[in-house]
């Protein structure tokens, strides 16, 4: 019983040294590549391709959302560096709503065995969490906040008795409010600058801890209901 104590809090204290180490890692990162990215001749270069450059970062932010170990962080900064946060956000939500229908018919077509090559173990399982006590409020409050867990929530929505339809109406409705929030929040940031991107950064972050406590909750609240 101890050991296990011990091995808990080891594994809390791990998690936060690894959130502190990533903050690190972003910092230094951004401070040794947003020079380019937000120089005259980075920006001159992407307008100069045309729809190339809206195309690219619809790509890969669709790729990033497909496979979970890729980070969206680059097409964001670039996006945000070239086109502004309002045409950004516009991309980011044409992005993830071809993310979400795709990730939702890999899982429907081809269920956990795939999913876990996509997206990784440790991934297959939150999403194996929320797929078990998946349902409409999960998947609204999962688009309000749950910005970083975007692929995750929609691989499990695969798994389970959803219909695309339901799924894809509170997708596009609910993803559409909290892009509109965060442009709102955030328009007059400075995101050719490591602490305003850090900053958006944090927020969406901790959106998605309020996200797990919500789910956490519900969780908690269906259990006790299945005990009475």
């Amino acid at each position: 019983m101890l050991k296990d104590s011990k091995a808990s809090r080891w594994t809390s204290r791990w998690k936060i040294i690894r959130i502190i180490l990533l903050v690190l890692l972003l910092w230094v990162l951004l401070n040794a590549f947003l020079p380019t990215l937000t120089s005259e001749e980075f920006r001159a270069l992407v307008e100069s391709r045309g729809l190339m450059g809206p195309i690219i970062i619809i790509a890969y932010t669709i790729l990033e959302d497909i496979i979970a170990p890729l980070s969206g962080l680059p097409a964001f900064v670039a996006s945000a560096a070239v086109y502004g946060l309002f045409k950004t956000e516009i991309l980011l939500y044409i992005a993830t709503m071809a993310s979400a229908c795709i990730n939702f018919f890999i899982s429907k077509k081809f269920g956990r065995k795939v999913v876990r090559k996509l997206a990784g173990q440790d991934t297959l399982e939150h999403i194996d969490t929320f797929a078990e006590h998946f349902g409409t409020k999960i998947l609204i409050l999962g688009r309000l906040f749950g910005f970083a867990l975007f692929d995750g929530i929609s691989y499990a929505a695969g798994l389970t008795a959803m219909s695309f339809k339901q799924y894809i109406v509170i997708t596009a409705v609910f993803s559409l409010i909290s892009r509109t929030i965060v442009y709102f929040v955030f328009r007059t940031t400075d995101f050719t600058s490591a602490q305003g991107i850090l900053t958006l950064l944090g927020v969406l972050f901790i959106a998605s801890l309020i996200f797990l406590f919500l789910f956490k909750k519900h969780v908690h609240s269906k259990a006790i209901l299945n005990q009475e």
